[in-house]
């Protein structure tokens, strides 16, 4: 399992970032902005794990493309929140439907088995959530 979608996952990353035309850390980046209130410079470096500098150039190419821009936070006009334009939106939320896509591997299953599947990792995730369903058999 672990190498199905370990490799699916790097696959994805790839063709996402070359049908939108940029890496993928620019695209997490504008993930992240596109929170309710946008995303402040230090947290874009947190979140993403890595040095505000490196930041600082990747909204710097995202600003150039038009997909962000940078604003004074409201409560705090000192620090730059990063926030989406309506084409960054746009982008954002075709990148998120690519992702999206079930993995071509699955195209393997019949529409039943496919179900069948959804329901077992739906059942997995409510176990490791926490939930009664991984308690096993009654």
């Amino acid at each position: 399992m672990h190498s199905l979608v370990m490799h699916d996952n790097e696959q994805r990353k790839r063709d996402l970032s070359a049908e939108l035309g940029m890496p993928f850390g620019h695209l997490k980046a504008l993930f992240r902005a596109t929170g309710h209130e946008g995303a402040s410079m230090n947290d874009l470096a947190l979140s993403m794990g890595c040095e505000a500098s490196y930041v600082t150039s990747v909204v710097d190419s995202l600003e150039q493309r038009g997909l962000v821009e940078r604003q004074a936070h409201p409560r705090d006009r000192r620090v730059k929140v990063v926030v989406p334009t309506s084409e960054g939106l746009v982008v954002a939320k075709r990148a998120e439907d690519i992702l999206w896509d079930p993995p071509a591997a699955f195209k393997a299953l019949s529409a039943d088995e496919q179900r069948q599947l959804r329901d077992l990792m739906a059942k997995l995730a409510e176990a490791a959530a926490g939930g009664r369903a991984g308690e096993g058999p009654a």
